[in-house]
């Protein structure tokens, strides 16, 4: 097999499909087989490696973002949340 073709199978999976419809058909068929199976395998590797970045950020930004008020929510809103009335004229209950 030609240099160039061996690198357009290690490539991408698009080239060893390539490549093999030019070899007999067991040879053409455990070069797919080989090249399915390592491209599923980095997917899977990819996928993992997002997940738990993902995950990382996802408690940075609880931990991190936790203090801030969320959109749309004023100051006001927040203090009328804690007490509606002003501090020195409470009501007295009779």
């Amino acid at each position: 097999m030609p240099a160039s073709a061996l690198q357009a199978t290690r490539d991408s999976l698009a080239g060893a499909t390539a490549i093999a419809e030019g070899l007999s058909e067991q040879v053409g068929k455990a070069l797919l087989t080989g090249a399915r199976e390592a491209f599923t395998s980095g997917m899977h590797a990819v996928a993992a490696v997002s997940g738990a970045i993902m995950l990382v950020i996802i408690v940075l930004v609880v931990t991190r973002l936790r203090h801030l008020r969320p959109i749309g929510e004023t100051q006001s809103n927040q203090a009328g949340s804690i007490s509606e009335v002003a501090p020195g004229t409470a009501k007295e209950s009779r």
